[in-house]
């Protein structure tokens, strides 16, 4: 494919690494639904965000600035993005770690500070926590000064994880264990939905709400609406589809000061060349998955 062409606003940055999510199988087996976010989702090549180089410049950025986040068609040697997207690599950080940070910094600090309307001292909940999203999700609200930080996970051996990415306690379920039940969260983080999303009602604390982002346990939930209603609990779903340039970049400038500070660095499963994507996808399938599936470009 011909090298993008930056337009105005944009940025030409050459990609270094490249982290692979869930919706890349979408698009690699053609059900991606594509939409008109503020920010470019190339239908015609995977990838959602990347780390690299600037080569051509705009606004804050020179050319040299090692730089990290989100676009459309990231797994290619060369991308484009707004300028205000786009932010600077933390010292000490490797190019795969990197690439492994922007989706799940952006959604999961949106989800708690944003929509989950979370305050420091506040308790949280994470489900699906041993999942790449779910541990920066509990690194997260440790990190902005949560009062207490639980986590879930099915598989008892990577309870450890959770509490080394922050986590006061571990949840191994199903079932999950009932004596936070009207006593428990303020907020909670659903990375699983299903069966699972109907458990953590009743652990939510009067008051509380729960995020709902995604739905790797189901994509449909009972919900106990007595429960809701008595403890007026408030239930959002949310994702970045659809989402406008403005609202993308005022998140991003949310973010930013943070970053260079953040304390954890994202869980690296495994790293692949960009020719051996299709290896990269087996193992992005694999239930032994723990962290990020990351593809390096070679220039």
């Amino acid at each position: 494919m011909p090298r993008p062409v930056p337009a105005p606003e944009e940025v030409l940055v050459r990609v270094r690494a490249a982290g692979l999510n869930r919706a890349d199988v979408l698009m690699r087996d053609d059900t991606y639904v594509p939409d008109d976010a503020g920010w470019s989702v190339a239908t015609d090549r995977v990838g959602f965000e990347f780390s690299g180089e600037v080569v051509e410049s705009t606004g804050e950025w020179s050319a040299g600035d090692a730089v990290l986040g989100q676009a459309g068609g990231t797994c290619a040697e060369f991308v484009t993005v707004d300028h205000r997207l786009l932010l600077r690599r933390p010292a000490g950080w490797s190019w795969t770690e990197a690439a492994a940070a922007p989706s799940a910094l952006l959604t999961e600090y949106d989800a708690l500070m944003h929509v989950g309307g979370f305050r420091p001292g506040e308790t949280v909940l994470v489900t699906g926590a041993t999942s790449a999203v779910g541990l920066v999700a509990v690194g997260l609200a440790s990190y902005l000064g949560a009062g207490r930080v639980v986590g879930t996970t099915r598989r008892r051996e990577r309870a450890a994880s959770v509490l080394a990415a922050g986590a006061d306690d571990v949840l191994v379920g199903p079932p999950l264990r009932a004596e936070y039940t009207g006593t428990g969260f303020d907020v909670v983080l659903d990375h699983v939905g299903g069966a699972t999303l109907t458990a953590v009602i009743p652990l939510v604390r009067p008051g509380g709400g729960v995020v709902q982002i995604g739905r790797l346990g189901g994509g449909t939930a009972l919900l106990d609406l007595e429960i809701l209603a008595r403890h007026r609990l408030s239930l959002i779903g949310t994702t970045f589809r659809g989402r406008r340039l403005p609202e993308l970049a005022n998140l991003i400038d949310a973010l930013r000061p943070h970053l260079s500070e953040f304390p954890r660095r994202p869980l690296i499963d495994s790293v692949f060349s960009l020719e051996e994507i299709e290896d990269a996808y087996e193992r992005l399938a694999s239930p032994e998955l723990f962290g990020k599936v990351v593809i390096t470009v070679d220039h």
